[in-house]
């Protein structure tokens, strides 16, 4: 697990850890119409951090949802 989600973790708890990262995740995002879904993605890669025991898969679940974004934003114009 990254330091500062192991830290967080064990102080304060994994969900309350979960729900901070991705509370910060979505607002680092700064666009209030992604908010809900950058806060969700950062749940999922908090927990997939938290699984795994490594930042990668959830930096693919980032690409991959940036991916999708990206080619529906092309196709629907």
């Amino acid at each position: 697990m990254p330091v500062r989600l192991s830290v967080t973790s064990t102080r304060y708890g994994p969900v309350l850890a979960a729900l901070a990262s991705a509370a910060l995740f979505g607002i680092a995002h700064r666009v209030s119409v992604v908010l809900v879904v950058a806060f969700l993605l950062g749940v999922v890669n908090a927990v997939l951090v938290g699984r795994s025991g490594s930042i990668w898969p959830a930096v693919l679940a980032h690409a991959t949802n940036n991916m999708i974004a990206l080619v529906l934003a092309y196709l629907l114009g």
